[in-house]
């Protein structure tokens, strides 16, 4: 809409510019034809002079024919120029629309408001745009209090990051066979048959049948259509995933099966290895569908909510050996690729990562939060009226103390990691990056986007509102002119 008005506004600057030169054209001309006029009517009286004394020696009055005549054209010379004028006046007014689509078609588009300005306007418009800009400067620039805050908060942040929240050291395997031996001891009888698992088999044994390595060639489960290892299998079967493995993991356990990242399944039944140990192996294929079938069936009938019960103990149980051990995937990214989240979590990146990092961004904002209330409350105390000017200066703190603890980490762990590096030492390496703040250096990003807009945002409405209150000026002050 505002570009189609300046279109307008366009079009109606030049046709009035126009306008206006081509009347002083016609002023000209009409100056010259009135000098012109005036030499010809000094000559005509002298001549009527002349021609007077020559009918009045005739004996001819000329006192009444001479004002009736001039009276007379002068009537018709006044009724020929208000027909003239109405001409004029005449014309059919033209709406909003029409003027748009008439400006367009004569080639107003897209005007900008400088488009509007002269030169001069341009350069008054200008020197008020830099004057409100410094004076919202000098309004938002930090005062002594505010740099109490930033160095606070600057310092609390760096504390987090080296005491709080570095990433969580992983266990041994023996602590997570320990979650479940303390549970349900040693294997009991493996019992069941397809889409059911008894009780005892629930109960019984520690083992569930998704942490399946046995058969997984024959079927094609692994990499590149390779078999599944002990790694490998947390990565491909769905009852690894931290949360849809309370879903798939739970129907499995109760359907002795295994459902994988491509919504395909299989029966797991307990063999004996080499050694004589009974270990899950895939047995033959299974449908999906038919599995939680089973589970909700089974969840019917007498005593399923305790076998549902049972279930879910046995996944939650699983899945907190395996975080307090090996890991576990990101949350739902292996039912996209597999391949690549196993290649997260072999870099350190996978589920106990992902909450150590959200446990560091929630510590970070924790910090911001609290150092952002407490100087609104105090600016706000200390008498401040405009609220957004001083949340300018609060945005302000949060930022630059964000931005430089997570730039002081990211220096101090290159550097640790740079001197293990150095001297071969990759413990030393892996020692200095539990401490790179990651979850910290997120909410910094988001900060520099946030913040950022805000400022600029307030800025905007800043300079706007000294505008506004120049022009409401400029009417007012016009408006008693008017009335004067």
């Amino acid at each position: 809409m505002d570009k189609e008005l300046y279109d307008v506004l366009k079009m109606q600057r030049d046709d009035s510019e126009r306008l206006v030169s081509e009347e002083q054209q016609l002023i000209d001309i009409a100056r010259k034809n009135n000098e012109e006029a005036q030499r010809f009517n000094e000559e005509a009286d002298k001549k009527l002079q002349d021609n007077k004394a020559w009918l009045q020696s005739l004996g001819i009055s000329l006192d009444d024919i001479i004002p009736e005549a001039h009276k007379k054209a002068e009537t018709e010379a006044l009724i020929a120029e208000v027909e003239e004028a109405n001409k004029v006046f005449e014309k059919k007014p033209i709406s909003y629309e029409a003027l748009v689509e008439l400006a367009h078609s004569r080639g107003y588009e897209n005007t900008v408001i400088q488009d509007l300005l002269t030169e001069e306007e341009t350069q008054i418009a200008d020197q008020r745009l830099a004057s409100i800009e410094e004076e919202f400067c000098a309004e938002t620039k930090l005062k002594k209090i505010d740099l109490v805050f930033l160095v606070t908060a600057i310092a609390l942040q760096v504390v987090r990051q080296y005491v709080i929240t570095p990433f969580s050291d992983r266990g041994i395997a023996n602590d997570g066979s320990k979650i479940m031996e303390d549970k349900y001891g040693k294997d009991g009888k493996l019992r069941g048959r397809y889409y059911y698992a008894t009780e005892e088999t629930i109960v019984g044994q520690k083992k569930v049948p998704y942490d399946v390595i046995a058969g997984s060639k024959k079927y094609g489960i692994g990499r590149d259509g390779k078999g599944l290892d002990g790694n490998s299998h947390r990565f491909r079967s769905l009852g690894h995933d931290p949360i849809l493995g309370y879903l798939f993991g739970t129907a499995n356990i109760m359907t002795n099966t295994a459902t994988w990242w491509n919504g395909t399944s299989h029966h797991i039944q307990y063999k004996p290895n080499s050694k004589g140990v009974y270990v899950p192996t895939i047995a033959a294929n299974a449908n999906t569908e038919k599995i939680f079938d089973a589970a909700v069936t089974r969840f019917k009938s007498d005593g399923g909510k305790r076998i549902l019960v049972e279930a879910l103990v046995k996944e939650h149980l699983h899945l907190k050996s395996d975080v307090s051990t090996d890991g576990l995937p990101i949350p739902f990214l292996q039912t996209i690729s597999p391949d690549f989240a196993q290649t997260l979590a072999e870099h350190g990146l996978d589920s106990i990562a992902l909450g150590d990092i959200a446990k560091q961004a929630a510590g970070a904002e924790f910090i911001n939060f609290v150092i952002s209330t407490i100087h609104s409350l105090i600016c706000a105390e200390n008498g401040e009226m405009d609220r957004k000017l001083y949340q300018v200066r609060t945005k302000k703190i949060i930022l630059i103390s964000n931005v430089i603890a997570s730039a002081s980490n990211i220096i101090a762990v290159g550097i640790a990691a740079g001197i293990g590096v150095a001297g071969e030492n990759p413990d030393a390496v892996k020692k200095s990056l539990k401490y790179l703040d990651v979850g910290g250096i997120l909410v910094t990003i988001a900060h520099l986007f946030t913040d950022l807009r805000f400022i600029f945002k307030v800025k905007e409405e800043f300079i706007k509102s000294k505008l506004d209150a120049q022009l409401i000026e400029e009417i007012n002050k016009l408006d008693k002119y008017l009335e004067d």
